[in-house]
């Protein structure tokens, strides 16, 4: 019966087929997604051993079937699928520690990640109570009033602001650039 475990920052997987049992290990900390260790044993059953002796006998040892028979590519796109999970879980972590430092904003908009930014602090300065965020974000950012208002307009075409918080499209373009930061991390050694 094949079982998948989390257990102490790794990926387990374990079956048994016939008299041999199976463990993959997929360390989730590791600079690649496959597995790090396989391995296979003679286990056979310790209230009836005798069938599991013969079919370890008749296959001369660990046969070439089982071994073709582990699901690598599933255990490691479930341990993928993990490391996801846990870099959403690193980068909501980060956006909770940074809420208390004032959102850096560039001096000039030029990409999508720049009204993201530019969202950000306004709804930082939102929650912060302040009666005018636009206001006050211009006058933190030294520009112009009718330029912010030019900025939060762009921001909402853009579909990143709603007038009040960042949208889920924002949050996914920031998700989608932290995974883009992760492959490539992955990819520079």
């Amino acid at each position: 019966m094949e079982t998948y475990e989390e257990r102490g920052g790794s990926l387990i997987w374990q079956n048994r087929q016939g008299p041999w049992a199976v463990t993959v290990t997929c360390d989730l900390s590791a600079p690649f997604d496959g597995p790090g260790e396989v391995r296979v044993w003679f286990s056979p059953d310790p209230d009836n051993p005798a069938p599991d002796v013969d079919a370890a006998i008749a296959s001369d040892g660990i046969p070439t079937t089982l071994i073709r028979s582990i699901p690598l590519a599933e255990i490691r796109a479930h341990a993928r699928e993990l490391r996801g999970t846990e870099a959403i879980g690193e980068l909501e972590a980060i956006e909770a520690e940074m809420s208390a430092k004032p959102v850096e904003v560039p001096a000039r908009m030029r990409t999508e990640a720049d009204y993201i930014r530019l969202a950000q602090a306004l709804a930082q300065v939102r929650a912060s109570g302040e009666k005018s965020p636009q206001a006050a974000l211009a006058a933190r950012l030294g520009i112009g009033k009718a330029t912010m208002s030019e900025r939060v307009k762009k921001a909402r075409e853009l579909g990143l602001w709603d007038g009040r918080e960042v949208t889920p499209k924002a949050h996914e373009v920031l998700e989608q650039e932290v995974r883009n930061m992760i492959e490539r991390a992955k990819q520079d050694p």
